[in-house]
């Protein structure tokens, strides 16, 4: 085994550790798109040191497709986190439209073999650190658009919540974006000097460690939600809402018990 597919092994290793951590923090509150996230960053660095270590096209061809994972979907997942933290109510025939788009684009990556719809043509060169020659097909142009209009979006969310002067939750929306932006921006380069993808498992890592400081930093879990929320969801402390004149705005259920029916 070659000591950069050892490397991959290892940021696997740790990627699955940091999906641990956030599964074992879930019955905290913790938003399930963060373990999402987390979960389908570890499939792709598994997929990635699958592609680093393989020897035939079609292993070749099934470690690409698991790698694609977090191409695929980690966009859209932190295009709808970051809608969230911005307080941007999604459309639901938007989410469920582009989520069945991602998941048909992904279902003509794990086919490519079969069919030349997302490639146009593939081979696998063993002695090239690509591993994988693929020429783009529709499918992979039909990727582009829909990735354009994710980071689009995700742009738009963050500026819009830095303009509301959230900056609890601009600066978490910072990172994510920056990361969305640099892996792509690392996929494009790669793929210009003819360097592996593989080196987008460390960056998913980066994001890892990411998504665990978060969640460490913020005793409320969900940032989305703002403090009367919290307030409001809190079963055991008693809240309660008054304005600037001293009038009742709201209170939780804990404290409704202290107010006559």
């Amino acid at each position: 085994m070659q000591i950069y597919s050892i490397a991959l092994l290892i940021v696997a290793f740790i990627s699955s550790l940091c999906t641990a951590y956030l599964i074992f923090n879930a019955n905290k509150g913790l938003d399930p798109l963060y373990v999402l996230s987390s979960f389908i960053l570890t499939v792709s660095n598994i997929g990635y040191y699958l592609l680093s270590d393989s020897s035939t096209f079609e292993s070749a061809m099934m470690a690409n497709a698991i790698a694609y994972l977090g191409g695929i979907f980690l966009p859209l997942i932190l295009m709808i986190m970051l809608a969230s933290f911005s307080d941007t109510k999604l459309p639901r025939w938007f989410l469920a439209s582009i989520t069945l788009i991602n998941i048909g684009i992904y279902c003509m990556i794990l086919l490519s073999g079969r069919f030349l719809i997302y490639y146009a043509s593939s081979s696998f060169d063993p002695d090239s650190p690509l591993r994988l020659v693929n020429t783009p097909g529709l499918g992979y142009y039909i990727r582009v658009v829909v990735l354009s209009v994710e980071v689009i979006l995700s742009i738009f969310f963050t500026v819009i919540t830095i303009m509301g002067k959230k900056k609890a939750s601009s600066k978490t929306m910072w990172i994510f974006l920056s990361f969305m932006i640099i892996t792509i921006a690392v996929y494009i380069i790669t793929s210009l000097i003819g360097v592996s993808h593989t080196v987008i498992a460390f960056f998913f890592l980066a994001c890892e460690f990411a998504l665990v400081f978060t969640t460490s930093k913020f005793m409320l879990y969900d940032i989305s939600l703002n403090v009367q929320k919290k307030a409001i969801m809190e079963d055991t402390k008693g809240f309660v809402t008054l304005d600037k004149k001293l009038n009742l705005v709201g209170f939780n259920r804990s404290a409704a018990q202290f107010f006559p029916d």
